[in-house]
Parts: C-alpha cells; sequence; structure tokens
C-alpha cells in the first residue's frame, strides 16, 4: 500500500458526480461557469413576465424583482427509458424526475452498473417544497380525477422520491428521505458516509434537488428579508443585501477510499471528515444562524479529519449574502481559525447560481472537487470589497474576485471546508481533501472488447458515436480504460453490439470503429425521403446481433485471442464474462452517459379557477396585513332590459319614493309602496308628483317597518304577491332623532330582512338600501352615523339567507333619476355604492405594506415615530378585557406610563390579589388579570382600576376630570369596550325572539353610546389620540353578526365624523380577530374557520405598534388574510362561484366514526346534497359537517340549497351545534310539521 493509501485508509472516496443548475447542465459546464465568474441568473423582461402568467400590476410592482435561478428543461424527461407510462411522468414532481435522472448520471460517471453491481448500494437524498402540485396539479381537476389520491400521493410526497429510484434501479441498500432545509443534500452525503463506514452499504448515493415553482416570475423583496433587492447573491461583499431563489439538482457516489482503489475506480475526491449538529435554542429566533452552533459542527468535523484549521486553504462557506448570515458564518470561522495564520480564501458558489436550497450543498461540495482538480479557486462573483462589518481583515479569510491558481505545500493535499446551514439550526460540515493517483504504466492490449447497448436504435448508434468522439478528444484516458468502463461499467440493454478489434494504436482504433459505426448503420436504417429511419426493434436486434457475430468471427481470422472473442460471445449471451482476467491493471472512467431522449410532459398551470369556498391563508408577513378604505370611480352598469317585474318600494310619502315608482310604472313593472308609518316625511299633497301618484293609483300599504310582525302581516295578507326587487328609502333625507332614527335603520332593516328570508325561500330578490349620510366619501359632507347601523342587517341577510342579493347606495337628495334606476334594475355586483354628480363610485380597500410606508417616510424625512410618550396618561376602557389588558402590558414593556383601566365590574381590591391567586377556587381569568396589572406595575408604570359604565356620559366625565387633575395630562384613549364571544352572536331568526331583540340591544351601550359619549367627554379636552377598536364586521358581515357588525359601523362612521373636525385625533381600527389561549374569541371569529386567521396576542401587539408609528389614518383595516379574497368569499359573491360538484369522488373518511345508513326521504336527500358539496361518497347520518371538510361558506350553500328543496328555514345556531345529517334531517321534518299543522288549523277557521 503506497504512503497515500495508507494516509486515506478510512476516509471516503468520491467516485461518481452529477450536477444540473442554472446555465450548466454538466460537470465539464459547471466548471467553465465557476472558472470563469460566470453568473447564470437569469433577468425577465415584461414581455416574458406577462406571457408566464403574472398580472399587469405586478409586473409593476416597483418591489418586483425580475430575476430567477431558472433552470431550463425542467418540463423534460424520458419516460420510455425510465420504464414509464406518460401519465405516470406527467403527474410526478419534477424534482422526484431530476432526481431520479440525477442518480442514474451519477452512476454512469461512476461508472457503476445499479443492476450488476455485486454489493449493496444505498441512497440518501431530499427534495424541496413540492410547487409543481400546488400550482399545476391542483389546478387539473380532471387529471386528479383520473390519477386518483393514491397515485398523486406516491408521485408528490417528499417521502417517496429515494424509494421510487431504488425501486426503478435495484438499489438494495437503505433508501432514506433527508429533510433539513438548505442543509439537506450535503447531510444526506455524511448520513452516506457513515453507512460506508458502517458497513451497511458497499456504495452510497447522496443527492438533493430543488425546484420552485413559479420560475419564470421572479419575486417580491422585502426590506430586511433574505432575497436580494437586485437579483444579485453578493456573498461577504460590502453590497451584500441577500441571496437569490435557483433551481437544479446534484448528486455524488461514494465508496470506501480502500475499495475505490482495489476495484479500479476513478477517485476525484476525499472526504476526510464530516460533522452534523443543531443550534438548539442558542440563537436569536427557530430560523435564524447560530456562531456556536456553526463552530462546533466545524470543529467536530476537523477533529474527525485528525487536521488542524491551518491545514485548510479553502471553505465554501453557505455564504448567502444576508446580512445576519454572513456575520454568523464569520464569526464562527474566525472562532475555529483563530489560532491559524494561514491563508484561507472563502467562497460561496450562491453568487454563481443562486441558493439551491436542498440541494445547495451538493452544489458546493462538487464545486469543491472540480477545483481541487483543476488546481484553481474559482472567484465569487460580483465581489468588489469585503463587508466592512464582517473584519474580514483581522482573519486569515480571504475572498478572491478574480479565478487564481490553488497553491498548496510541497507533498501536502489541498484541502477544504465545505459548510452547509438549514433553516431550523441543522448545521454540517465537510473536510474534503484533493486526491492524485499515483503514476502507473498500464499495458495496453492488442486487442479490445468494445461491448455497447441501448433500448432503442438511435440511441445505441449515438452511445458509440459518442465514445468514438471521446476517444478522439480525450487522449489523457488509456483506450483500455475505455474499454474497461464499457465492460464493467455499463448496464446492458435489450440491443447489444460488441467488436473486437486490434487496438495497436489510438488512430487505428479509431479508424476501426468509424468504419463498423457506418457498417452497422447501413444494416440497421432505411432510406426515408432524405433522411435514415431505423428499422423496428425486433428486426433490429437480429440485424444487429448479426453484425457483432459477423464481426467476432473477422477477429478470430484475424488473430484476436480466443479469450477476447469468447468474452465477446459471453457478453452477447448474457453472461458475464470474467473482464478482470485479461482486463488487469484498468480502471472505470467517466465516459459519456445514456442518450437520454427528452419529451415534454408537464401540466399547464393556468390560472386556477378558485373555488369560491377555498379558505384564504394566512398572510406571514405581518406588514402587509394592512388596508385603507378608498373609493374608486366606476362605470355605471350598462343600460339593461324592461322585463317586466314586481318592486316594493319602502319609506314615507316623499318625492323620492313617487319618482320612482312614476319611473317603474312607465317601464311596465308592477310596483307596491310600503308607507312608514314612523316616517316624518309627508308628500306635498299639491305637488305634481303627489297628483300623478294619487291619479296611478299605487297600492300603497301602511306600517311600522321597524316590526317584523308588521311585515308577516303585511306578506300573509298580499300571498300572491312576491317582490322580485324592493327598495328602502325610509332613511333618505331623515333627520331624525339619533335614537328614532337608529331604530328606523338598524330595526327597520332587520325586520324586513327576517321576513323576506323567512317567506321567499328560494326566490332571488335583490334588496336596496337608498339614502344619503351613509358612507364617509367627502370631507365636506355631513355624515349620520346612526343611518349606518342598517349596513349591519343589510349585510348580513345576503349571508343567511343566500337567494337575498343587497347593496346600499349613498346618493345626493338632487339625484339623477334615470341613473339611478337603471343601477336599480341592474344586477347587484357590488354591496357599496356612492353616486355623486352623476358620477358612480364603488368602496375598495387599498392594500399597504406598514414597512415599505416607514422606509418611504425615512427616506422623505418625515419619519412619525410613536404616538406613545414617557410617563405618558393612557385610559383604556373595556381596560380588563382580554385586548385592553394586552395591549396596557405591552404598551408598560417599553414605557413608564399611568394607566387608567375602565371596566363595567368592580374588581378586587389591591391587598386581596395575593390571597386569590393562592386560592384554587379563584377564576383562571381573575388570576391571569391580577398577574397582568401586576406585571405591569413591576416594570414601574402606574395602574388606575376605574368602574364605570362607559356609556355614562356623568360618570366618565367625572373619572377624566380627576384624570387631568392629578396626572396634568391626557395622552391617549383606547376605547376596547364591546361585547364579544358568543354573545354578539344573533341570528336574524333568533333577533325576532325576545331574547335575541335584548341580545342585540345589550351590544349597543358600550359601542355605539360608549363612542358617542367619549366624543362628547372629549370634546374639548386635549389629547393625542382616541383609538376605537371596532372589527371586520363592518367589511366582511359574518353568520349572525347582523348587531355586532352595526354597532362597528357606527362606530367607524362617529370616527370619520369626528376627524372632520378634529383630523388625526381619533382612529378607528378594524381589527382582525383576537384568538386568546383561553378561548374568549371576539364575535367576528365565533363559528367561523376563519379562526386559523386569527391574531395572537403577540401579533395584535406588533400591529398595534405599527398602527402607533406608521399608519396614521384615521381608519385601519386589519386582515391577516387576503381581504379581496374575503371580500369576494362572504360579500361580493357571483353565482359562479357558487358551485357544487357533480359528481362525489372521495371515499368517505374511515376516522369519523362508524356509518350510519339514511333511513328517511329526508336523509337520503341530504345525503346526496353533502355530497355534492363535500365530494364524498356514502356520507353517515352521524358524520359532522365539518369534520367531512365543511365551513361557514359551504354551509350558507347548505342553507340555500335547504331552503330551496324543503321550503323550511333552520336556526344557524343549530346547524353549528348539531352539523350532522340526523338532526337537520330531525330539524326539517319538525318545521315541516308545523307548516302543514298551520296550514290545517287555517283549512278548519274557514
Amino acid at each position: 500500500m503506497s504512503e497515500v493509501e495508507q494516509e486515506n485508509a478510512g476516509t471516503i472516496a468520491i467516485v461518481g458526480m452529477h450536477i444540473r443548475v442554472p446555465g450548466a447542465d454538466s460537470l465539464d459546464s459547471y466548471w467553465k461557469n465557476l472558472k470563469d465568474g460566470i453568473c447564470s441568473i437569469t433577468f425577465f423582461d415584461d414581455d416574458e413576465l406577462l406571457k408566464a402568467g403574472m398580472a399587469p400590476e405586478m409586473v409593476e410592482d416597483p418591489n418586483l424583482v425580475k430575476a430567477n435561478g431558472f433552470l431550463d428543461g425542467i418540463d423534460k424527461f424520458d419516460a420510455d427509458f425510465f420504464d414509464m407510462t406518460p401519465k405516470e411522468v406527467e403527474i410526478l414532481d419534477p424534482q422526484h424526475r431530476l432526481m431520479m435522472e440525477g442518480v442514474w448520471k451519477g452512476l454512469e460517471h461512476a461508472a457503476i452498473d445499479p443492476y450488476g453491481f455485486p454489493g449493496r448500494i444505498g441512497l440518501y437524498g431530499g427534495v424541496g417544497f413540492n410547487g409543481y402540485l400546488v400550482h399545476h396539479i391542483l389546478n387539473a381537476p380532471s387529471l386528479m380525477h383520473s390519477a386518483g389520491e393514491w397515485q398523486l400521493s406516491l408521485s408528490n410526497d417528499k417521502d417517496f422520491a429515494t424509494t421510487r429510484i431504488a425501486y426503478k434501479f435495484n438499489l438494495q441498500g437503505p433508501a432514506i428521505s433527508v429533510n433539513t432545509a438548505c442543509s439537506t443534500s450535503l447531510v444526506a452525503t455524511t448520513l452516506a458516509a457513515q453507512s460506508l463506514l458502517n458497513h451497511q452499504t458497499d456504495v452510497a448515493i447522496a443527492s438533493g434537488c430543488s425546484i420552485q415553482l413559479p420560475q419564470d416570475q421572479g419575486y417580491i423583496y422585502t426590506k430586511g428579508g433574505t432575497l436580494s433587492p437586485d437579483g444579485y447573491c453578493r456573498p461577504f461583499d460590502t453590497k451584500a443585501a441577500g441571496t437569490i431563489d435557483g433551481n437544479g439538482t446534484a448528486s455524488v457516489v461514494l465508496k470506501r477510499y480502500e475499495d475505490a482503489v482495489a476495484q479500479g475506480d476513478t477517485i476525484y475526491g476525499v472526504i476526510r471528515g464530516f460533522a452534523v449538529n443543531n443550534d438548539g435554542n442558542v440563537k436569536v429566533g427557530y430560523t435564524a444562524p447560530s456562531v456556536e452552533g456553526q463552530a462546533d459542527v466545524i470543529l467536530e468535523a476537523l477533529e474527525m479529519a485528525n487536521l488542524e484549521p491551518g491545514d485548510i486553504s479553502f471553505i465554501e462557506t453557505h455564504g448567502t449574502g444576508t446580512d445576519l448570515g454572513d456575520q454568523v458564518e464569520i464569526t464562527a470561522l474566525a472562532e475555529v481559525f483563530s489560532s491559524s495564520s494561514t491563508l484561507c480564501h472563502i467562497g460561496s458558489v450562491k453568487s454563481n447560481i443562486g441558493h439551491l436550497d436542498t440541494a445547495a450543498g451538493l452544489a458546493g461540495l462538487i464545486k469543491v472537487v472540480l477545483s481541487m482538480q483543476n488546481e484553481v479557486i474559482p472567484p465569487t462573483c460580483h465581489f468588489t470589497a469585503p463587508n466592512p462589518n464582517l473584519n474580514l481583515e483581522a482573519t486569515p479569510f480571504k475572498v478572491n474576485a478574480h479565478a487564481i491558481s490553488w497553491e498548496k505545500k510541497s507533498k501536502v493535499p489541498r484541502r477544504a471546508g465545505v459548510s452547509s446551514f438549514g433553516i431550523g439550526g441543522t448545521n454540517v460540515h465537510l473536510v474534503v481533501e484533493e486526491y492524485k493517483a499515483p503514476e502507473q504504466s498500464n499495458h495496453e492490449p492488442h486487442w479490445l472488447v468494445l461491448p455497447f447497448s441501448a433500448k432503442t436504435i438511435p440511441a445505441l448508434l449515438t452511445s458509440i458515436e459518442n465514445v468514438l468522439e471521446f476517444l478522439q478528444h480525450h487522449e489523457e484516458h488509456a483506450i483500455s480504460d475505455v474499454a474497461y468502463t464499457l465492460q464493467t461499467g455499463r448496464t446492458v440493454f435489450d440491443l447489444q453490439a460488441v467488436w473486437v478489434l486490434p487496438a495497436n494504436d489510438r488512430t487505428s482504433l479509431i479508424q476501426e470503429l468509424e468504419s463498423n459505426i457506418q457498417a452497422l448503420k447501413e444494416k440497421v436504417t432505411y432510406q426515408s425521403g432524405q433522411a435514415n429511419q431505423p428499422t423496428n426493434i425486433s428486426s433490429g436486434r437480429d440485424l444487429i446481433l448479426a453484425h457483432s457475430l459477423e464481426c467476432i468471427g473477422a477477429a478470430e481470422e484475424r488473430g484476436a485471442p480466443i479469450e477476447f472473442t469468447n468474452a465477446a460471445k459471453h457478453w452477447l449471451g448474457a453472461t458475464d464474462p470474467e473482464w478482470d482476467g485479461f482486463m488487469k491493471g484498468c480502471k472505470r472512467i467517466a465516459l459519456p452517459g445514456y442518450p437520454l431522449k427528452y419529451d415534454r410532459f408537464w401540466v399547464s398551470g393556468g390560472k386556477k379557477e378558485v373555488d369560491s369556498t377555498d379558505s384564504v391563508t394566512k398572510i406571514e408577513q405581518i406588514d402587509r396585513w394592512f388596508y385603507l378604505p378608498s373609493w374608486k370611480n366606476s362605470l355605471p352598469p350598462m343600460q339593461q332590459p324592461t322585463e317586466s317585474s314586481n318592486w316594493l318600494i319602502v319609506g314615507g310619502h316623499s318625492e323620492c319614493t313617487a319618482k320612482m315608482a312614476l319611473f317603474l310604472k312607465e317601464k311596465g313593472h308592477e310596483v307596491r309602496i310600503v308607507h312608514d308609518l314612523t316616517s316624518p316625511f309627508e308628500l306635498d299633497e299639491q305637488s305634481p308628483y303627489a297628483k300623478e301618484m294619487k291619479a296611478s293609483g299605487f297600492p300603497v300599504h301602511h306600517l311600522d317597518s321597524t316590526l317584523s310582525s308588521a311585515w308577516t302581516s303585511f306578506f300573509k295578507e298580499n300571498s300572491s304577491y312576491a317582490p322580485n326587487h324592493v327598495i328602502h328609502t325610509t332613511l333618505f333625507g331623515v333627520s331624525a332623532s339619533d335614537e328614532h332614527l337608529m331604530s328606523l335603520a338598524f330595526d327597520g332593516l332587520s325586520s324586513l330582512g327576517y321576513t323576506l328570508g323567512h317567506t321567499f325561500m328560494s326566490e332571488d330578490i335583490s334588496v336596496h338600501l337608498l339614502s344619503d349620510g351613509i358612507f364617509s366619501f367627502a370631507p365636506n359632507e355631513s355624515l349620520r352615523p346612526e343611518k349606518t347601523t342598517a349596513l349591519g342587517p343589510l349585510k348580513v341577510m345576503a349571508q343567511e339567507y343566500p337567494n337575498i342579493h343587497t347593496c346600499a347606495i349613498d346618493v345626493e337628495t338632487n339625484f339623477r333619476l334615470p341613473l339611478l334606476m337603471n343601477e336599480l334594475m341592474s344586477p347587484i355586483k357590488h354591496t357599496h355604492l356612492v353616486y355623486r354628480g352623476g358620477e358612480r363610485w364603488i368602496e375598495t380597500f387599498e392594500a399597504v405594506d406598514a414597512k415599505s410606508i416607514q422606509e418611504n417616510r425615512e427616506l422623505m424625512g418625515n419619519s412619525i415615530g410613536s404616538r406613545i410618550v414617557e410617563n405618558g396618561c393612557y385610559v383604556i376602557t373595556g381596560g380588563l378585557g382580554e385586548i385592553g389588558l394586552t395591549l396596557a402590558t405591552h404598551l408598560a414593556k417599553r414605557n413608564k406610563l399611568h394607566f387608567t383601566l375602565i371596566g363595567r365590574s368592580t374588581f378586587p381590591d389591591q391587598q386581596e390579589w395575593d390571597t386569590l391567586l393562592s386560592h384554587s377556587s379563584t377564576p383562571l381569568r381573575l388570576k391571569h388579570q391580577i398577574k397582568q396589572i401586576k406585571e405591569i406595575q413591576d416594570g414601574g408604570s402606574t395602574v388606575e382600576l376605574r368602574s364605570a359604565d362607559v356609556s355614562d356620559a356623568t360618570a366618565m366625565s367625572q373619572i377624566f376630570d380627576e384624570i387631568e387633575k392629578k396626572y396634568k395630562q391626557l395622552n391617549g384613549i383606547i376605547h376596547a369596550a364591546g361585547i364579544v364571544g358568543e354573545d354578539s352572536f344573533v341570528s336574524l331568526d333568533e333577533g325576532v325572539s325576545e331574547q335575541g331583540y335584548q341580545k342585540n340591544k345589550a351590544q349597543f351601550p358600550s359601542k355605539v353610546a360608549g363612542t358617542a359619549t367619549l366624543a362628547t367627554v372629549l370634546a374639548h379636552r386635549s389629547f393625542d389620540f382616541c383609538l376605537v377598536c371596532s372589527s371586520l364586521s363592518p367589511i366582511l358581515g359574518g353568520l349572525g353578526f347582523s348587531a355586532y357588525a352595526a354597532t362597528n359601523l357606527y362606530a367607524d362612521a362617529l370616527v370619520s365624523k369626528l376627524n372632520k373636525n378634529e383630523p388625526g385625533k381619533w382612529i378607528t381600527v378594524n381589527w382582525e380577530g383576537w384568538i386568546f389561549d383561553d378561548g374568549d374569541v371576539p364575535g367576528d371569529q365565533v363559528h367561523s374557520s376563519a379562526l386559523e386567521l386569527g391574531m395572537t396576542p403577540e401579533e395584535g401587539c406588533l400591529v398595534f405598534d405599527r398602527i402607533m408609528s406608521v399608519l396614521p389614518s384615521d381608519r385601519i383595516v386589519v386582515s391577516s388574510g387576503d381581504l379581496t379574497r374575503r371580500l369576494e368569499q362572504w360579500v361580493n359573491k357571483s353565482d359562479e362561484g357558487q358551485s357544487a360538484i357533480d359528481t362525489p369522488t372521495h371515499d368517505r373518511p374511515m376516522h369519523i366514526g362508524a356509518y350510519a345508513a339514511p333511513k328517511t326521504s329526508v336523509e337520503k336527500e341530504l345525503v346526496i346534497m353533502w355530497g355534492h358539496l363535500l365530494g364524498i361518497k356514502d356520507i353517515g347520518i352521524e358524520d359532522s359537517f365539518f369534520e367531512l371538510g365543511g365551513n361557514s361558506l359551504l354551509l350558507t350553500q347548505m342553507v340555500a340549497l335547504i331552503r330551496k328543496s324543503f321550503k323550511v328555514e333552520l336556526a344557524l345556531s343549530a346547524l353549528f351545534e348539531h352539523p350532522n345529517i340526523h338532526q337537520i334531517a330531525s330539524g326539517i321534518e319538525e318545521a315541516l310539521n308545523k307548516t302543514l299543522a298551520s296550514e290545517d288549523r287555517e283549512e278548519g277557521e274557514i
């Protein structure tokens, strides 16, 4: 054994490699790009982005970075070679495909035939997130249906990437999926190496692949994120600002060093040491890197290699080019190399190809091996000057901007380290050493056996031609090594050609080979037009065999040794010859691989038709949760045909009512008028409209529109009349007292909605609320917050009764009649409209990025800073509620403040707190409140607890007087009082009962009267701000939230009105739902599948900070999910979105319990209904709607189907509480029986 072999005993030899990355599909092209400092990132122009499917507004986004580490040909694959059907490949994750191909090519590079290798071959590898499934497969429902869930899972789950390859290639060692994020492929390498050292395998493959889709659309840059603002990754550079994603795959084939030497393998490099660890929690956050973790893993790898830091002359770093990443990595390296004075170059391949995620580590390892082979350290792209924050001059490390010779000490091999660090803290480091094969003189035999095989005739001919070209251009490789590799390092396929040729010299062998290729082509192709075409496989196989036997016979006649010709015959006869017997001293080398034939297998992504019931997911970046309300100018709807229909106008004897009634009658519609007895308007009997109305003989009915009983009697008395359209004008032009106006608004719309919903189960009805002063449109316009309470039941009735469609229109008193009537006769597309001067405006919500706003302000030099001031005095109503106390605790962590917390109930005296905390009988909620208050006090802030009804102006004035007297200031008020949880949930059905009516009314004092009281009490006081806590219900509505939405609408409107006089002092926040550990959920989250969108207390506090310091607006909307999507789902619904599944396709889940079959006709009909909604077969009558995948949106569709099919109304609360077919069917049958009994009684009375 040589000295080198003794030194390397017990190490791991790299005997094969494959890489495919941006700009390179082979080791040669990869090395050329590295050596020349080529950046292979692709930059897209606008036309390319639009063609790729990006929306024009996205293309114009200034934060869009139009670049990516694009990988060509990810849609191409050779299905025939890998024995897969087109359908199998089409649904197979491209990462699985590329890894399979990469492992095959790595084995070819190592000259290892997986089907004939005598030992165990193991595979360790991992793939990244499956974007193909999300962006392509899920957009092809017919393909998903035909493939089936099982096959889709096998083809797309990470777990099956390595095991499928093991099955395809007959790998009988371990096949293990590795997933440690960015460090996956290098961790896989250490596992592969360990399996060799443990003799679990004889060959071990490590592989990684990452294809992040879409890869042709760039990305949105966020300052402070990990991605670069310009598409360039500049590790360790003074301009470093982040990384960029890249796509690719890489594989290495490993053997025990001594085995590789003994078996004649080409060794490309040696792994002397390796280590893997995890940071644990010794770092600032889960995704952050750790100096300690990185330093430890490098030291451990050096220890295994039995080397000192000074023995390393190059390190391929993780090198992401991020501020934190580069700083931590250099700090860790400096700590390890603190005792070394030897120059050590560092670099990062991410500057060339981007961050390959699960394949990143192997891309770095292969770079190091190629650098050692070529004795060159390639440059790090884009490097101009070191980042001064890294203090590189105080370390032994240097980044080279140009390719340099890799110098080394005499007889000491080049050695390098390779690092890879995964998000989540799994770190890995390898110590790699160059390998120089000892000089040896090969005995070149005078004859050679050259076997070739393939699956197709074109592939066979191409394989032979590729070897011929290799012989012509690679004279450094002995021709005997070429022959030995063909004999022992290639898989034998169906088509086999073998030649026994004299090899006296290279030139004559090449000539002999060219002659034989031409002869073979003439035998197996025929002339077709201008090109030679291959014969069919069956006849081709016979022709090739005949040609091979002919060549063997000719070699025998020319004196070829019998062992050569016999070996050729045995090979053709599927008997493995003893090649080593006459090819001693030869080695396997990297020859051209099998010529794969690529076809496209790709499911087009396109634009997904989003189901209206698809869940809206939570946006990760809190800065993107903010929206500002605005009004967008819009064209009026097109003129509508005037088909006769029934119209009901609800209002007073006003000119407005008269104008519309006469207009509709002229168009041929039937019109009825309901005169609201409570309306203050009376039509002037002498006006032209009054006279024309009287002459026209309109049916006019008189009733109190605020009473549902009055509406029920009206429709009962007019049972033959069914309105298609309702115009509610009772609020138009009214300036009554606040209390009366609110009753007209809230009670009037609630009663109308309930009665319409119960009277007309399936008929489509449009309801337009026509009023003035309901929207804050222009600064100089008057606003009546009381009127806005009508919008709560108006919005919710369309959600609880899906056949009703609603819209609110704010118009001027001198509106243009034809324009307005055209709107009223058009299908409802938008729920909030404003008409001014003939122009139409629709309500929109503009998404704003808090971070971008802050950055722009800083650039302009007008950053506003936080509104919270040290030693300030802050009053919180609802201060002992979850939200109020959470915000107080949060603020006290940053400043010493004076809090006055106002609550409805009396709180225990402070001297009782310790006793209450020690008693097990004390309610947990009370203990939590006490602990939070003590925490505030312990931080140096003061807390004063006051008990008062926030709607009591006298009590509130007294409290504020005392505060100003004591603290001489009043800085901020947070109005967090309000009813939340189950008490805020009252459906329109339940609201007609006395209990429901009282629950509705109980919501008004704190939010409506409370906000109004604050406005009065603060009118002549000096303060910085008053923040009123509203919710998303004014925007999204919600089942059972008519009163909850109404009260919050009032608060929003009052704040807008107050800001007309005191701009910037009043703020209303439409909060996303807060989620607290004790389950006390604010109202607009009850019974909602949107719970997953709710904010944690920590997130809510971060949102509050941004509102206080970044977003100076009188109204701020906070939605953790895409607000546009949520509006489409809940508010701006269209018939197109209400689609049911035609045929149930999925089997009933077994985990939900035993199957109970339907018995009654109602149960059977519900089973069919649920099956169409949920897409599930054989639903049992005890199965839960929500456990089967139902949600609130699907529930509204179910309500509509029940109303249409059975003509009954079920309480929403009952559906939530008893969501199974058996109980719903019982409710339907009970309602049907009551209806029949009522009809029987009426017939008896007649």
